[in-house]
């Protein structure tokens, strides 16, 4: 006899059961400004690292630069690099988390900024989300297009990439509808 599931993780039974004692997503984090800020910085200390390797002085956009000139700008340039490479390992090691607790009418999202985590928590009355999804039949299957989420310092929007089982979030989302200050769901045509 085969078994309903919600996701890949749970069965509608340990889904209920679980949302009652409070149920964690793990939010991935926007990744493209510090990828942009990474690979740029590489690549502007490396092309002035091959500047002062040349045996004539270094020409930039048609001004000529001793070494002792440009090997302070490569320093900076390598330590953004570096500073970017190691908030994307953050970034990608410690997602922040989205705690929706049905029992204790709470939300607690919490998410990295540079080496701390900032925590935002307060009663699901004082939050507001509005939840798009692409078709009816999206919705069904629990694929969102985008979820805002406006709560006490925090405003937000989750894509379908950013949650790992996105079905479960759209289900306790729903299951926490009557407690929240405002929920939306908007279908698109």
């Amino acid at each position: 006899m085969s078994q309903l599931t919600i996701g890949l993780k749970f069965t509608p039974v340990e889904f209920f059961r679980d949302i009652g004692s409070g149920m964690e997503f793990e939010v991935r984090s926007p990744t493209g400004r510090t990828w942009i800020g990474a690979v740029l910085s590489f690549v502007i200390a490396g092309e002035l690292f091959y500047e002062v390797r040349q045996n004539k002085p270094a020409e930039l956009f048609k001004t000529s630069f001793t070494d002792a000139e440009l090997i302070p700008w490569i320093v900076v340039f390598a330590m953004v690099a570096l500073v970017c490479t190691a908030w994307l390992v953050i970034l990608y090691v410690k997602p922040g988390r989205l705690r929706l607790d049905l029992a204790g009418s709470s939300i607690r999202r919490s998410r990295p900024q540079f080496f701390r985590t900032h925590v935002f928590e307060a009663p699901a009355s004082e939050w507001k989300i509005h939840v798009v999804f692409f078709s009816e039949e999206q919705h069904d299957r629990g694929i969102f297009k985008r979820i805002e989420i406006l709560g006490p310092g925090i405003a937000e929007v989750l894509l379908l990439t950013d949650i790992a089982h996105p079905e479960e979030l759209v289900l306790a989302i729903e299951q926490m509808g009557p407690n929240l200050g405002k929920l939306d769901i908007e279908i698109e045509q």
